[in-house]
């Protein structure tokens, strides 16, 4: 084993790097952007294919500010672990930017906390509300106290990293009709890394190589993947025209990247049969992926790259949540 191709869940990724550093391998991230884990000392072997949320943030602070969408004041709603990591890359943004920003925190469960936060974006006027969580249970709490503050609907703009509604989650997630957390989601904007595939279509270099895999790799795949102990079937099974019929899931891009500097970076470790570093392998190179130009950020004061990549390279994008279908139910999608 050469290498873990890790989770996308941070708290995955935290459990699987006790692995890695015991086996002394590179853990590659492909869809994380928690920055706790860039400590090197607590994940040695980590590195990631995808901006950490710092970085990230700052970017969602040039959009806040672009030219046709112009904000002067930006409440900033985040959780403790997880969106405080945005905290700094709002902030530092304000003088380069010129906009002002008020922070508050909000904790899951904790009805105090939502209200006390949400009512200091009411008294200050603040109408562009960016919401940093990542547990979708959460922004229903915080829709509850909105709509009873008033902060939802017309004259509002709510602006959600993208882990609080996962893409993979979209169509699974389904509330009452004109519930407060319809009324948030309805229009708001969320904000995620973004595969180039979903943007460019069918014209997309990494799509259409996957619409060119025959029933050769399918029939390969299937025969490796695990079956239920239980009932001895397997637990999933392609059919031969899967590649043509199927479009990749988010992130694919950034998992086949992931693939790809992991075998990038094995090479060049390797090379003249002398075992390298495979990590510091896969930070020092520089390639075109699937998602854009994969390079690792440079650290000035240590003089080498970081475990995170470069927000030059990849792709970000915001979606709009639009309302779908009103199932029988009277839920919405």
């Amino acid at each position: 084993m050469c290498a873990i191709i890790a989770p996308r869940d941070p708290r995955s990724n935290e459990g699987v790097s006790v692995l890695s550093e015991q086996l002394g391998i590179p853990q590659v991230a492909y869809a994380t952007i928690d920055q706790r884990l860039d400590r090197n000392d607590d994940f040695p072997q980590f590195v990631r294919l995808i901006s950490v949320s710092g970085d990230f943030a700052s970017i969602m602070a040039l959009y806040v500010q672009r030219d046709v969408w112009r904000r002067d004041y930006v409440a900033v709603i985040y959780e403790p672990d997880y969106g405080e990591q945005f905290e700094d890359g709002f902030e530092d943004a304000e003088d380069d930017l010129g906009f002002e920003t008020i922070t508050e925190s909000v904790s899951l469960g904790n009805n105090e906390s939502i209200y006390s936060s949400l009512g200091e974006v009411k008294e200050t006027g603040y109408r562009t509300i960016v919401l940093l969580v990542d547990q979708p249970k959460l922004v229903e709490e915080v829709a509850v106290v909105a709509e009873d503050l008033g902060l939802l609907g017309t004259g509002y703009v709510w602006l959600i990293a993208g882990a609080a509604v996962p893409p993979v989650m979209k169509s699974q997630q389904r509330y009452p009709v004109d519930s407060p957390t319809d009324k948030l989601l309805r229009g708001a904007a969320l904000y995620s890394d973004y595969d180039p595939f979903v943007y460019n279509g069918e014209d997309d270099p990494f799509l259409k190589t996957w619409r060119n895999q025959g029933t050769s790799l399918v029939r390969r795949v299937n025969s490796v993947i695990p079956k239920d102990t239980t009932t001895n079937q397997t637990f999933f099974q392609a059919g031969d025209d899967y590649f043509q019929t199927v479009t990749p899931t988010e992130y694919a891009g950034f998992l086949y990247d992931a693939v790809i500097a992991t075998g990038i970076g094995a090479c060049n470790a390797y090379q003249g049969g002398a075992r390298g570093n495979h990590r510091e392998a896969i930070l020092n190179q520089r390639f075109s992926g699937a998602t854009g130009t994969v390079n690792f950020k440079y650290n000035e004061e240590h003089g080498k790259n970081t475990t995170s990549r470069d927000t030059r390279g990849p792709m970000f994008g915001v979606y709009n949540v639009r309302p779908g279908a009103v199932g029988s139910d009277g839920m919405r999608g």
